[in-house]
Parts: C-alpha cells; structure tokens; sequence
C-alpha cells in the first residue's frame, strides 16, 4: 500500500485527472503533467510526458539505467524545465542523482505533507512486522484483494489505513510508508528493522522522526 498512500497524499495537494501506470512510464500521455513521487525500480525511465522530479526514490537495483546518457540527458532536462533541484525522497537518492550530474535535494516524502490528527487514540496497532519480533498480538486484517483493484479504489483503501494509523496511540511497523504518515499524523512509531524486506537506504534522512525502534 505505500505506493497507494503516497497517491493519497499527492492528490490531497494537487488537482488530478487520472492516474498512470509508474512502471509503464512509455504509456504515459505526451500531455500529461506527473509528479514523480515514488519508487521507481522497474523498467527503463523515459517518457515524453512533462515530469516534476518531487519526493523520487531510484531503487538501487535499477540504478543501471539511470547510468544512460538517454536518461541523465532526460532527467536533466526535466529538472531545468521545473524549475528547481529534484527533491530526492531520501539523502541516498539524492547522492545518486548527483553522481549522474544531476541538480539534486533532499524533499522527503509526499506523505509528510498528511496533516496532524489531534482527535483521540487508543491502543497498539501492528502493521508487518515480523512475528518473532513482537507477541502478544493477534492478526484482524488482512487484504488480499488489493491487487484487484483500480488505482482509484486503491487510493480510497490508503486513505482509511491513513485514518486508521491517526486513531491509535502507537504503531508498530517495519514499513516506511507506515513510518512516515504516522510521524506526520503525530502518532508515536516503533519501527522494526530486522524485518527481511528492509531497505536501510531508503531510511536516510528520515532516522531522526522515529520514536524508538528494535
């Protein structure tokens, strides 16, 4: 869901019309306006659509395409064309892109931009983390049918796991974009590091929001 719950977040700030596919960049309408938030990992990145390079994470995996002079010579140009530095979502992309002789800053992420909830919390909610890692807790939800989904109805799905992460007292996770909405809405977060899928690159910057970890 966090590619979902930076949709929300995004279309909180903008007026958009549609949404596009981030893995089928080739797709995209030569007329369309795309804020690049997100994870890009998959795919060679280039398109004709006008992009604004916001809150961009380059998965370290797929850094070899950004090594191509067709795609510096693109996100070049595109940074120029917006106006200001891309905002790189963590310090490592930030690096990266600077490697490749693009104008990069930090920005964070979209999902900081989630206003703070000051309505009542109670309780502890548990989102993936490792079953070694934490007891005394029982699984109540669980989502399987979101692949089914259009992207619209996905983003209605990330905006109730957004009201939901503001309702409880403490959240503990090993999801970034679980971490990072719930510092936003001012709900205390234990983060799990030892989870297999964690990504230490995708963390810099963003160490100092948590409130305790394991």
């Amino acid at each position: 869901m966090g590619d979902d719950i930076q949709s929300y977040a995004a279309s909180a700030l903008l007026d958009c019309h549609q949404f596009v596919n981030r893995d089928c960049m080739e797709k995209w309408p030569t007329d369309a306006i795309v804020p690049m938030i997100g994870w890009f990992g998959y795919g060679k990145p280039y398109t004709k659509a006008t992009c604004i390079f916001v809150g961009t994470h380059i998965q370290r995996e797929s850094r070899k395409y950004f090594y191509e002079q067709r795609v510096v010579e693109w996100i070049v140009r595109s940074v120029r064309d917006q106006g200001f530095p891309a905002m790189a979502r963590d310090l490592d992309t930030r690096d990266f892109l600077r490697s490749v002789g693009v104008e990069a800053e930090f920005g964070g992420c979209v999902t900081q931009t989630l206003g703070r909830y000051d309505g009542t919390r109670k309780g502890t909610l548990v989102v993936d983390v490792p079953d070694e890692s934490i007891v005394g807790f029982r699984d109540t939800h669980y989502r399987p049918y979101l692949p089914l989904l259009s992207p619209a109805e996905r983003v209605l799905e990330a905006r109730v796991q957004v009201q939901r992460f503001a309702r409880f007292e403490v959240v503990h996770t090993s999801r970034l974009h679980v971490l990072l909405p719930c510092t936003a809405l001012g709900t205390k977060v234990v983060f799990h590091r030892q989870a297999a899928w964690f990504q230490p690159e995708r963390l810099t910057g963003f160490e100092g929001l948590i409130d305790a970890e394991t």
